[in-house]
């Protein structure tokens, strides 16, 4: 009989959890399982398993004093269970609880203190150098450690792996381009609701030189706007159109490309371009002509490209867009070219006295006839039948000419026909007010 024991105290300890004190029982009597356990002096195999174990089951703020006999037991064999089978099922197991922390750059002290604290407190006994030295390059190799860090009381002496902005900034690697690309490569992941990110692996000094060579060249849509000197809608449309190639897209469909691309797509201009020929008085930049040739600036380049109008060049070397002029009479002459007895949207608007968006809506509800185009002209856009203008002219008239020729205020005018049951056409879209000759005929 024991003195003092009460039966109530007695616990059944079950035979799962005693895995960790029968290997060293077996150990003891002379018995070897032939695993890496059995490589590490007897006192760091038993405390490596109890304190790995306790990490696992008590988490890593867990407390080795305030830890109790039986869960000192059932850490012992949940470490034992993990580290029988060798020092790579420890680091997955640290992995796996990395992973658990969810999104975020999260330390290795956060992830597994309490294990961390009690082997760094090892370093007076040089039996457990060889495992302070291997945890320490796990946690190299995993979190970025800075350099001159101390880490299990070693010193760290290069870093190897870096966090997002820390690597991007160190290899100079756009931020949103590095994340992009280790996102393709599954070394992280973002949420869908938050887009947090999660590090499955911190991109190594090794992948980082790789993917700032990958990068090199490399252009987001704003940064290549401003090397080509464009609005970023005016890219976005030139891609859309097929005159300029993007490299891929990042996240939202954000494009991104290579200067390369962009400037074959100058290079493309600046063939055009004639320096023996004599500057013309109307040569103004691209951008500036459009308004001038009333067409978009897509229109105006597949203008130059299909009519091979000349081009001059203001910069010397690495010209932006802007920076090529264009005589607005040979182009004016060119989509006089397309197509005979036909005229501008702004030459009809002039003779009917309204807005090329008028014209656009009057051709759009049959009022006027669009001029038909040359086979495999690639140009865009319209023009306008000379003999349906004439045609629409004789038969109606603009409020505004209308006030001209009755020496009115429009908007006086218009205010009295209305009165008088007079209504103006009608016809889709915001449009300049057009009044049927029949009807206004008397008028004062």
């Amino acid at each position: 009989m024991v003195d003092n024991m009460d039966i109530g105290d007695i616990q059944i300890v079950a035979k799962e959890a005693r895995s960790l004190e029968r290997y060293l029982l077996g150990r003891l009597d002379g018995t070897s399982a032939g695993r890496w356990l059995d490589t590490l002096d007897f006192h760091v195999a038993a405390q490596l398993c109890e304190n790995f174990g306790l990490l696992l089951t008590r988490g890593p703020k867990a407390s080795r004093a305030e830890t109790t006999e039986r869960q000192w037991l059932e850490a012992g064999a949940a470490g034992y269970d993990i580290l029988r089978n060798g020092p790579d099922q420890m680091f997955a197991a640290l992995e796996e609880l990395r992973m658990k922390a969810g999104p975020g750059c999260h330390t290795y002290g956060a992830i597994a203190g309490s294990f961390l604290t009690w082997l760094s407190q090892r370093e007076d006994d040089a039996a457990f150098n060889g495992i302070r030295q291997m945890v320490f390059d796990y946690i190299l190799r995993t979190y970025p450690v800075l350099v001159s860090s101390t880490v299990l009381r070693i010193r760290c002496d290069r870093q190897q792996v870096y966090s997002l902005r820390k690597g991007a900034k160190a290899y100079g690697i756009d931020e949103r381009m590095l994340r992009h690309k280790l996102l393709e490569r599954g070394d992280i992941s973002k949420s869908d609701k938050s887009g947090a990110i999660t590090y499955r692996r911190y991109p190594s000094r090794e992948t980082l030189q790789q993917l700032a060579d990958e990068t090199n060249g490399l252009l987001r849509g704003f940064d290549a706007a401003d090397y080509l000197g464009l609005d970023i809608h005016l890219l976005r449309t030139f891609v859309v159109e097929g005159l300029i190639k993007k490299a891929g897209e990042m996240a939202r469909n954000a494009p991104y490309f290579r200067k390369k691309d962009l400037d074959a797509f100058l290079g493309r201009l600046y063939r055009r371009t004639r320096p023996e020929l004599e500057p013309a008085n109307d040569e103004i930049p691209l951008i500036a002509a459009t308004p001038a040739c009333q067409c978009s600036t897509l229109e105006l380049l597949h203008l130059i490209f299909e009519h091979d109008i000349p081009l001059r060049c203001a910069a010397g070397k690495n010209p932006r867009f802007n920076d090529f002029l264009i005589s607005v009479e040979r182009a004016k002459t060119a989509i006089g070219q397309s197509s005979v007895g036909a005229i501008s949207m702004s030459e009809a608007a002039s003779k009917l006295v309204v807005d090329t968006a008028t014209i656009r809506n009057l051709v759009k509800a049959g009022y006027l006839r669009a001029a038909p185009k040359p086979k495999r002209s690639s140009e865009r856009w319209r023009v306008v039948d000379e003999a349906s203008v004439e045609a629409f002219g004789e038969q109606h008239i603009s409020a505004a000419d209308l006030a001209r020729e009755l020496r009115r205020d429009p908007a006086n005018l218009c205010r009295d026909l209305y009165k008088n049951g007079i209504e103006p056409l009608i016809f889709n879209g915001e449009n300049r007010i057009i009044f049927r000759r029949r009807d206004v005929v008397g008028t004062n």
